[in-house]
C-alpha cells in the first residue's frame, strides 16, 4: 500500500513538473510570435506557472520558480531589445514574487485548515463511534448530527460494567470548539476508568464529578451527564442525571423524573446525586440525548421537547435504528438552517424475544 502511494505521489509531481515547465514554454513561445509591443506585457504572464509551483510546493519553490521566470525574461527581453530593461524587469520579479508568496501562503492556510479538520473529525469519531458493542437483550443505535461550524463537547459511551450491567452514557461539555471536544475526551475517559470499578450511576457521576473538578480548577466549565444501567436479568434500568436532558421512556414519551435535580460536574466538590430505578418491560426502551436536539432551530423557533417526544409516540416500538431514524428525519426536517450544536441520540430498546439464559 505505502508502495502504491508512494508511485502515485510521484506520478502526480512528474505531472505538475511537467504542467509548470509547460506553461513556462508556452509564455515564452508566445513571446517569440508576437511583436516587440505585446511581448512587454506578455512577460507578466510567468507569475502564472510562479503562483502554481507556489501553490503546489510552498514559498521557497516558488521564490526559486520566481527567480528562473525572472531570468529567461531578461534573457528574452534582452534579445528584443526592449527599452528600459533594467525597470521592467524589478516590475515583473515584484509581481512573480508576489504572486509565488501569495499562493504560498494560501496553500500554508489551507493546508492548516485541512489539519485542524482531520483532527476535530478525529475528536468526533473518538467521542461519538460509530461501532457500539453488543449487549445481551438489548437492541442499541446511537447517532450524532454534527454542528455545520464548529466542534462541540458531546459524546456518548457504551461500555460493560463489573457483575454483567452495561452502561449507556450521554454528556455535553459546554461551550463549542477544541477546547469543549478536549474537555469531552477527558471526561470520556475517566468514565470508562471509573466504570470499570462500579455499575451505580450515582457513584459513576460522582467519581466522574472528583475528575472534572481537578481538570477545570475553577476555570467555568462543567459537563451535563446522564447514565443509565442496564442488566439482562432484570426488567428495569438503574439511571441517573448530572444537569442533562431527562432520559424519555418509550412508548409514552414520558420524561423520567428524578426526585432529586443534581447539577451539572464540576459545579460542586461534592456532587449530590442518587441512582433511580425505572421499569423497561419486554419491547420497551429509553432515549438519552444531548439538548442539541430540542435546541435546534427552524422556522423562527426551537424543535423543542414536544416533538421530540411528538417523534417517538409510536404506540409500537420500532427497533433502536428506526427510533434514531425518525428523530433524525424530524429534527433535519425541521431546522431550516445549518445546526448550531451536535445532537448525540442513544436508543436503548430491551429485545422483545430475548434469548433464553
Amino acid at each position: 500500500m505505502r508502495q502504491r502511494e508512494a508511485i502515485l505521489l510521484r506520478g502526480r509531481d512528474l505531472h505538475r513538473v511537467l504542467a509548470l515547465a509547460g506553461l513556462v514554454v508556452v509564455v515564452l513561445v508566445l513571446w517569440g510570435l508576437l511583436s516587440p509591443r505585446s511581448q512587454v506585457g506578455l512577460g507578466f504572464f510567468y507569475a502564472l506557472p510562479v503562483g502554481c509551483c507556489g501553490w503546489w510546493y510552498g514559498r521557497r519553490a516558488a521564490i526559486a520558480m520566481a527567480a528562473g521566470c525572472l531570468a529567461i525574461y531578461l534573457i528574452s527581453a534582452a534579445a528584443a531589445g526592449v527599452s528600459m530593461l533594467a525597470l521592467s524587469a524589478a516590475v515583473r520579479g515584484v509581481v512573480f514574487l508576489g504572486a509565488g508568496l501569495a499562493a504560498g501562503q494560501a496553500r500554508q492556510i489551507t493546508l492548516r485548515g485541512q489539519a485542524a479538520a482531520s483532527e476535530l473529525d478525529a475528536m468526533r469519531q473518538a467521542l461519538t463511534p460509530d461501532n457500539l458493542p453488543e449487549v445481551p437483550g438489548l437492541d442499541i443505535a446511537a447517532t450524532l448530527l454534527p454542528a455545520e461550524h464548529a466542534v462541540a463537547g458531546d459524546f456518548y459511551l457504551l461500555t460493560n460494567g463489573p457483575g454483567g450491567w452495561s452502561i449507556a452514557i450521554v454528556g455535553d461539555v459546554v461551550g463549542h470548539g477544541p477546547q469543549a471536544a478536549q474537555m469531552a475526551t477527558f471526561t470520556r475517559i475517566s468514565l470508562i476508568s471509573i466504570i470499570s470499578g462500579t455499575a451505580d450511576p450515582a457513584e459513576i457521576l460522582k467519581l466522574a464529578n472528583r475528575a472534572v473538578q481537578t481538570r477545570t480548577k475553577g476555570t467555568g466549565e462543567f459537563v451535563t451527564v446522564v447514565c443509565v444501567a442496564y442488566h439482562p436479568a432484570h426488567a428495569s434500568v438503574r439511571w441517573a442525571s448530572a444537569g442533562h436532558p431527562l432520559p424519555i421512556a418509550v412508548p409514552g414519551g414520558t420524561e423520567l423524573e428524578p426526585t432529586h435535580y443534581a447539577a451539572p460536574l464540576g459545579f460542586d466538590s461534592e456532587l449530590k446525586i442518587a441512582a433511580q430505578a425505572a421499569p423497561l418491560a419486554l419491547g420497551d426502551a429509553i432515549l438519552l440525548y444531548s439538548d442539541g436536539l430540542y435546541e435546534a432551530r427552524g422556522h423562527g423557533q426551537r424543535f423543542g421537547l414536544d416533538r421530540v417526544i411528538a417523534a417517538v409516540s409510536d404506540p409500537t416500538v420500532p427497533p433502536a435504528t428506526e427510533i434514531i431514524a425518525n428523530l433524525r428525519a424530524a429534527v433535519v426536517q425541521f431546522a431550516d438552517r445549518s445546526l448550531t450544536d451536535d445532537i448525540c441520540i442513544i436508543a436503548m430498546r430491551r429485545s422483545p424475544n430475548p434469548t433464553p439464559g
